[in-house]
């Protein structure tokens, strides 16, 4: 997806309150034909955010103000789709383990090798649709093989078989609660694997008609490449491990 002003993929936005340093990243994406808006503390960078959300944030963890790590945390209550790259000088094992809590995608210490940065920007998206509320072993063990080979992260989605205009009914609040539940803990193994395996992993569920929902998760993301699923007809699942063909899963690029 071209980012709005044409020179580059992803929006991305500089935050650190050392100006020369964030001047010069900012002139270095450039260089590599990625566009970047600057700014000099967490109060800025949080308005920036409300007026436009970037893909990708690099975030400088000790700032003056509103810190590095306030930032990260406001960031991915509001907008959960901005994917975090924090960056320090000083910080601690234990500033670390906080910030991926938190839900930093990468955590990288200056100074920073520009070209490891500017992988770490272009890092694409690879979204796993589960079936319904499922994510079989062959899923998830083909999408760490493919996420570990293309350095992907990966954004496991679970769809519910529950119409949007149903989510209004007082009678299927206790149904929703029970899937979201269910896919929570269908979801734990899968991110369990991803962290052993060192891919940044996030899962999301959502609601509505099937092919609909994937076309919206890859808008919000912006970077999916590409998607792999399951089939979801059950007839055709099925069929396909009495034949012994456990490789069955659709790939498809979105790019």
């Amino acid at each position: 997806m071209e980012d709005e002003k044409g020179s580059g993929k992803f929006r991305i936005l500089l935050v650190d309150d050392e100006k020369d340093f964030v001047d010069t990243l900012s002139q270095r994406m450039q260089m590599r034909d990625l566009s970047a808006d600057v700014a000099l503390n967490g109060e800025e960078a949080l308005e920036l955010l409300n007026r436009e959300s970037p893909d990708v944030m690099v975030l400088d963890l000790r700032m003056p103000g509103v810190d590095g790590m306030e930032v990260l945390k406001r960031v991915k209550n509001e907008h959960p789709n901005v994917q975090v790259i924090m960056l320090t000088g000083q910080g601690t094992e234990k500033d670390e383990l906080e910030a991926r809590r938190l839900g930093a995608f990468d955590y990288l210490e200056k100074p920073v090798d520009i070209e490891t940065l500017v992988s770490r920007i272009r890092s694409g998206v690879l979204l796993v649709v589960g079936n319904e509320d499922t994510f079989s072993n062959r899923l998830i063990n083909y999408a760490l093989e493919m996420a570990q080979r293309m350095s992907y992260r990966l954004v496991a989605l679970s769809i519910a078989p529950v119409p949007e205009t149903a989510l209004k009914r007082l009678s299927m609040s206790e149904g929703v609660k029970e899937f979201e539940e269910r896919a929570r803990q269908n979801a734990q193994e899968f991110a369990r694997a991803a962290e052993e395996h060192g891919i940044p992993f996030e899962h999301i569920v959502r609601y509505g008609e099937y092919d609909a929902v994937i076309e919206q998760a890859a808008k919000e993301y912006g970077n999916v490449e590409f998607v792999v699923s399951e089939p979801t007809d059950k007839g055709v699942a099925e069929a396909s491990k009495e034949d012994g063909s456990e490789k069955q899963l659709y790939v498809y690029s979105v790019a």
